[in-house]
């Protein structure tokens, strides 16, 4: 439904654009003929007046030919324009979530970076507490992250699971890494954004809340507070530590525990409609100060 919507979206735009579909600006003629330039600063304009929908790939295709050939555009250029109202490929990145077990209950995590035999997990500190606890204690126990394997009918076939060690906690700011000694050819690794998301852009939160494995959420990005994002999308239980997603596919977030902040106290209200992720700019500099040997090489996971 929401890659529909997407898609039918990102239709409604370039359609416009191209034939010039909305009311009193310009004609069919006119839309075919002007340059990228001109319809950049239409966008806008098209939005709030299209009135016409085509959803028909085919079609929208051809009319973009027809511009290559009539504008002297290079295919690189078109597709280009065409990506901007594109969405993320969700597939891909529901395929670089797994859940996090911690024995007092599940949370979330995302797939950042693999290597020749290893895959790291970001997460947060309080999903692996009670398991930091036992290994800060010298406890010989492990904990649990994988996946559910699905059929062709999304009826759940199997279960995938795999041992996690942790390679750095930190409380303060709620982020934990995690490492596998396996790389899983059905686990992506998620790019993290290079640049802040701005409000009022489009998100996508992936998690496993209340136990539903790599469920999907959409909305947009409400408000920012000094190291969160709140998102309009509800999360809840099991869905932290997963990722929260700008309309790339690039990692900006990482949902937590939601709160309501009044006289200096912290209150989590799940239920309160809205959701709550620890920005990126913390992320970043959370994995900055990550140092990991591999194989006697030091591995380094943003700039």
């Amino acid at each position: 439904m929401i890659k529909k919507a997407l898609k039918l979206a990102y239709h409604a735009v370039v359609i416009g654009a191209l034939l010039g579909v909305f009311t009193g600006t310009i004609n069919n003629n006119e839309a075919i003929n002007n340059s990228f330039d001109y319809l950049q600063n239409q966008i806008s304009l098209i939005n709030k007046n299209v009135n016409q929908l085509v959803d028909n790939d085919i079609y929208l295709d051809t009319i973009a030919q027809d511009l290559v050939r009539k504008n002297e555009q290079s295919k690189e250029d078109v597709n280009k324009f065409l990506n901007q109202f594109k969405g993320p490929d969700l597939n891909f990145i529901i395929n670089g979530s797994v859940f996090v077990n911690d024995f007092m209950g599940m949370g979330s995590g995302t797939i950042i970076k693999t290597t020749k035999r290893c895959t790291y997990v970001l997460t947060c500190a309080h999903v692996v507490a009670k398991f930091h606890e036992f290994q800060e204690k010298g406890y010989m126990i492990t904990g649990a992250l994988g996946y559910n394997k699905t059929g062709r009918n999304n009826d759940i076939t199997g279960m995938v699971i795999y041992p996690y060690e942790i390679l750095k906690y930190d409380e303060e700011v709620d982020l934990a890494l995690l490492r596998i000694f396996e790389v899983d050819k059905n686990l992506n690794v998620i790019k993290i954004a290079d640049n802040e998301p701005n409000k009022g852009d489009l998100i996508f939160s992936v998690g496993n809340p209340l136990g539903l494995m790599r469920t999907l959420s959409k909305g947009i990005l409400a408000n920012k507070i000094e190291g969160y994002y709140v998102t309009d999308n509800t999360t809840t239980y099991g869905n932290s530590g997963g990722g929260l997603y700008n309309a790339s596919g690039e990692l900006i977030g990482v949902p937590a525990r939601v709160q309501i902040y009044g006289d200096g106290e912290k209150v989590a209200i799940p239920e309160s409609g809205l959701g709550q992720s620890i920005d990126l700019q913390t992320i970043k500099e959370f994995l900055r100060k990550t140092s990991v040997t591999e194989d006697e090489e030091t591995l380094t996971f943003v700039k």
